[in-house]
């Protein structure tokens, strides 16, 4: 299809070309006739409308222009292509060797005020979640797990993925203690991961994870609910 595209180009051009070369022929001849027939005061001078071999030059000149403007445009085309084929084998390679963070909940353990009296007299005081971030390679990354009030846990770039079976794996265990009550109902804060993780390259990622801990009723109905989940690139060295 390209291949095509670039013949019938060259073929237009070639009838430009053709059809200047007719038409100077055409304006010379007529030129030359007028000067045979008008007035010596009223002919064509050629000191001032130059000779036919300064017409051909021009024309010569003109052709040579539009050749190089051609080429100067195919070049410009190629290397745009180039380009974008550079950009489709970087994003590929980014792709490749980019690890894929995930986050997940194991458990949610209540922590009770009075741990033998019924029900509906028991008080909740806090909940342990047991988090487990995971990677499908190893990387290095640092991580910040917080609150709206507080940072529980925050950790600088550093290899601290273990290998395990299948994966690479961090565990963490978090205490989150009720904000307040509302209601009779306990309020949770929103739990919130903050992980920047490098690939063997150094390129920079951020994955954002938040949870929420809607309380339905009832001793036993603490969930948990992803609120918001991103993961980006931030840095790129290359």
């Amino acid at each position: 299809m390209e291949e095509k595209k670039d013949k019938n180009q060259l073929r237009e051009i070639l009838f430009i070309i053709v059809y200047a070369l007719i038409a100077t022929v055409i304006l010379a001849s007529i030129i030359l006739l007028i000067n045979c027939s008008w007035p010596k005061q009223n002919l064509f001078k050629a000191e001032i409308w130059g000779t036919i071999s300064d017409w051909f030059t021009y024309l010569v000149t003109l052709i040579g222009g539009v050749f190089i403007y051609i080429t100067l445009d195919s070049q410009m085309k190629v290397q745009k292509d180039q380009t974008r084929i550079f950009k489709m084998e970087e994003l590929k390679y980014i792709r490749e060797i980019r690890p894929n963070i995930q986050i997940r909940i194991f458990s949610l353990n209540k922590n009770w005020e009075q741990l033998y009296c019924a029900p509906e007299d028991r008080k909740l005081l806090s909940i342990d979640i047991t988090a487990l971030i995971s990677s499908d390679r190893e990387c290095k990354l640092a991580y910040k797990i917080y609150t709206e009030s507080k940072i529980i846990f925050e950790v600088s770039p550093s290899n601290i993925l273990t290998e395990g079976e299948t994966k690479y794996y961090l565990r963490k265990r978090i205490n989150l203690g009720v904000k307040e009550y509302t209601n009779g109902k306990p309020h949770f804060e929103k739990l919130m991961f903050r992980i920047n993780y490098f690939d063997c390259d150094g390129n920079e990622y951020l994955h954002t994870y938040e949870l929420e801990f809607p309380y339905i009723g009832g001793s036993s109905y603490i969930q948990h609910k992803r609120v918001h989940m991103d993961d980006k690139m931030i840095k790129q060295l290359f």
